[in-house]
This record gives structure tokens, C-alpha cells and sequence, in this order.
């Protein structure tokens, strides 16, 4: 069994701060069907269906600020931190 830190290592998201679009490339996108972001306080504020290992959120919409960003599916989850910075 993998650890938190471990999996988190496997999630790259780039840039961060990130103004318009944030890219990530997961371990393997087969685990993974549904991206979320959520807002500091926990509020669901965008979703998406994930693509591929390998793609791009665009992020352009929400105000700057603190966010996670969760890879979710067939019980799997992969959460990470990003930074949205102004347009």
C-alpha cells in the first residue's frame, strides 16, 4: 500500500500558481475518471471528466485564490494543493 506522501508525488500539476489553465499528467488515467476542484472552505466549485494521464483544466473562471484539485475513480483519489493566481 502506497502512502499519502507517496501518491501525491505520482499527481504532477504545473504551473502553480497557475492564471488561465493548470496541466496535470497522473500516474495512470485508467484509475482515475472524474477530476473536482473545491474551494479553502470545501465548496465544489468546478468538474470535469478526466481524459487522459495527461491534459489541461481550464481555470480561467475562478476568482484567485486557494484550491484543491481531486483525481477521483474506481477507488482511487489523488488530491493536491494549487495556487490560482490573477489573469
Amino acid at each position: 500500500m502506497k502512502s499519502l506522501y507517496q501518491k501525491e508525488k505520482e499527481l504532477q500539476l504545473y504551473p502553480n500558481p497557475a492564471k488561465t489553465e493548470l496541466y496535470y499528467q497522473l500516474p495512470d488515467a485508467s484509475n482515475f475518471n472524474k477530476v473536482e476542484i473545491f474551494d479553502a472552505l470545501g465548496k465544489l466549485v468546478q468538474s470535469a471528466k478526466v481524459k487522459g494521464s495527461i491534459g489541461a483544466i481550464n481555470i480561467s473562471n475562478l476568482p484567485a485564490g486557494s484550491y484543491y484539485i481531486c483525481f477521483t475513480g474506481k477507488g482511487n483519489s489523488l488530491t493536491q494543493r494549487f495556487v490560482k493566481g490573477e489573469n
